[in-house]
């Protein structure tokens, strides 16, 4: 089975739905939470995968013309921290929004 996160139209003219993502970040990050200690280093990889992830799908929709800033910022910043380690894709991500859109 294979899930997909864009949208083929929509009123707002973007076609990635950057509000999805972040509504299934915010549910792992309660349940990172939720997680015993012991359970911590698996769960601090499998986060870090999600962190790659996310910045892969940021930087293909950041290629979207029609995609607002504010959306690019919502979900770079649900993503926790430590899901994080470097952050080269973020800055990928933001030489192609800006220079897509400016």
């Amino acid at each position: 089975m294979t899930c997909s996160f864009t949208l083929h139209s929509t009123s707002e003219g973007h076609s990635y739905d950057i509000d999805l993502v972040v509504s299934v970040l915010e549910s792992l990050v309660v349940l990172w939470r939720r997680i015993s200690p012991a359970a911590t280093s698996q769960f601090l990889a499998s986060i870090r995968k999600v962190g790659k992830l996310v910045d892969s799908y940021l930087l293909v929709a950041a290629k979207d013309v029609n995609m607002p800033v504010s959306k690019i910022v919502s979900l770079s910043e649900a993503l926790p921290d430590i899901a994080r380690p470097e952050h080269d894709g973020l800055y990928k991500v933001i030489n192609t929004y800006l220079k897509v859109s400016y």
